[in-house]
């Protein structure tokens, strides 16, 4: 499957929690709902799709619903594989930084951490 890559400048930044290096990030608001997104296993990148929301669009999550979404999850362009569960990396340490919400409720969090360098991948021809 081919994609847009989409990068954006990171006007934030924030210290690790494992090494306290500077992470630069970019923060998508609830206004870009991109629900449901996931993260690369290997790396930062994220993964939304539009069937993905449609497929959620007024219905509570559900465990069932993270599991007919996440069924065909593509592979990263970085070999690595998109997954729930999946977090921003460090780009320093490597290491996840951790999400509060269960695997559910982040199906319905709009908002994304794009970390610098890493892409937010949507399928070509995928409706906006």
């Amino acid at each position: 499957m081919k994609f847009t890559l989409d990068t954006r400048q990171c006007p934030k930044s924030t210290h690790c929690p494992h090494c306290n290096e500077v992470i630069e990030f970019y923060h998508y608001s609830g206004m870009g709902n991109l629900a449901p997104h996931f993260y690369c296993d290997s790396c930062s990148n994220i993964f939304f799709r539009e069937k993905d929301r449609m497929i959620l669009n007024n219905n509570e999550p559900t465990e069932e619903i993270l599991n007919e979404i996440t069924k065909d999850l593509q592979k990263c362009i970085c070999g690595g594989q998109f997954k729930a569960g999946a977090n921003p990396k460090c780009p320093h340490c490597k290491k996840e930084i951790e999400h509060s919400s269960s695997q559910v409720q982040r199906l319905s969090d709009p908002c994304a951490i794009q970390i610098k360098g890493a892409y937010l991948l949507r399928p070509i021809g995928d409706k906006e």
